[in-house]
């Protein structure tokens, strides 16, 4: 009886809790938002200096999170939000086996990356799509049926998870079956790493290198509280509120057009304000402007639909 519980114990993979794998999930899809707003920050405070970060967000972040992944990847197994909690990625067919294949790696990649970064690109392309009036038939069609992907996605992911939780299936997620790996817990290192044999520059990242990823970790639930702190649910403060930008120099002969909107050069209709710049202009003339150039169409700014503010005057009433 004693050899087989002590058979049983040496192949069982210890399994997380359903809770750890979603605080997991949560985390990973905080980061991008979170950074995002750091980007808005300091493009709102100086857009001539740091517009193009909010530009390129996207490419950056691209390259930000392949760099973060593969280091946490090829020294604990585990993506970065995974080793945070705690957790370690496994091939779950050979139990035994200590690390990942190349293969596992690669397409762990994939999935932590490449898939996020398209993710991210379709949300902002959709979004561009439904303010556009005159859609081409197969970008219409495919906006039509966009939501019924997203709920059979859903769908699927919420199936494999109670799947997960009554022990139908070892792969909490469709995309982790897909790179042939599952999550268990990770062990405790209790061996320092012997780096007597590394050279010098490769022995000051031995030693250096948990510190900076404690650091990291430490930052990203530091901008994960951020994130909640300022969103819908959380408690309103100015401390990470975007600032406002001084009111730009009056242009020459801009006395002239006082509530005049400088797109239409016509008395406002449904004034709205463009923060980034602080011009006032017609709702309609701006909101279409912003979807072709995103920017403003006085002083440059970077900008989008998303910053419009309107104006409530007894104008309007």
């Amino acid at each position: 009886m004693a050899e087989r519980g002590a058979f049983l114990t040496s192949t069982t993979v210890s399994r997380p809790s359903f809770f750890e794998v979603l605080a997991q999930e949560n985390l990973a899809s905080t980061i991008h938002p979170a950074l995002k707003r750091i980007a808005n920050f300091l493009a709102a405070s100086n857009p001539r200096v740091y517009g193009w970060i909010l530009q390129w967000f996207d490419e950056i972040y691209l390259v930000f999170n392949y760099c973060v992944q593969t280091h946490y990847l090829r020294n604990y197994g585990a993506s970065f939000a995974e080793t945070f909690y705690g957790l370690k990625r496994a091939s779950l067919n050979k139990p035994n086996a200590a690390f990942l294949t190349t293969k596992q790696k690669n397409l762990s990649l994939v999935v932590i990356v490449l898939i996020d970064y398209v993710k991210n690109k379709l949300a902002l392309l959709i979004e561009e799509w439904k303010n556009c009036s005159n859609l081409e038939p197969p970008k219409a069609l495919f906006l039509k049926y966009w939501a019924n992907m997203q709920v059979l996605w859903r769908a699927v992911f919420l199936a494999n998870l109670l799947s997960y939780m009554n022990g139908g299936t070892d792969y909490h997620s469709p995309l982790m079956r897909f790179a042939g790996v599952g999550l268990k817990n990770a062990e405790e290192e209790t061996e320092l790493r012997d780096t007597s044999n590394l050279s010098i520059w490769r022995r000051a990242i031995a030693l250096i290198g948990p510190g900076l990823a404690r650091c990291l970790e430490i930052s990203a639930f530091t901008l994960q509280f951020l994130q909640w702190w300022h969103g819908d649910d959380g408690p309103r403060t100015k401390l990470v509120a975007l600032p406002v930008p001084s009111a730009p120099p009056l242009l020459p002969g801009g006395q002239e057009y006082s509530g005049l909107c400088p797109l239409c050069l016509r008395p406002w209709n449904i004034e709205t304000v463009l923060p980034v710049s602080g011009f006032v202009f017609c709702y309609k003339c701006i909101f279409q402007h912003l979807k072709e150039t995103q920017r403003c169409p006085v002083t440059n700014y970077p900008a989008t639909t998303d910053d419009l503010l309107r104006i409530y005057s007894m104008r309007n009433h």
